[in-house]
């Protein structure tokens, strides 16, 4: 019986972490996406290579990119790769 009720106890308690990371991970992933991206900022060629798949068209290729390159959830890699197409535009 003892065994049932600590296997039970470790299972909620295991759940309870689980969905605390899970919140806490979008929490920081909705701050992230607000144009403060997280630290270490982005490598200088990275900018570079965004604008190239960007001239080419190839808007996803740029977001996949920079998820590769800085491990940025989507919501904080379409933002950037959308503050460098403004960029793009302005000048």
């Amino acid at each position: 019986m003892n065994k049932i009720v600590f296997l039970v106890a470790a299972l909620v308690a295991c759940g309870l972490g689980f969905w605390l990371t899970q919140r806490l991970q979008r929490q920081l992933g909705r701050r992230s996406g607000s144009g403060r991206f997280p630290l270490p900022s982005p490598p200088p060629e990275l900018a570079r290579q965004v604008k190239e798949r960007l001239a080419a068209g190839k808007t996803t290729e740029a977001i996949k990119q920079v998820r590769r390159v800085t491990g940025w959830d989507l919501r904080t890699s379409k933002a950037y790769v959308d503050q460098i197409r403004r960029q793009i535009l302005e000048s």
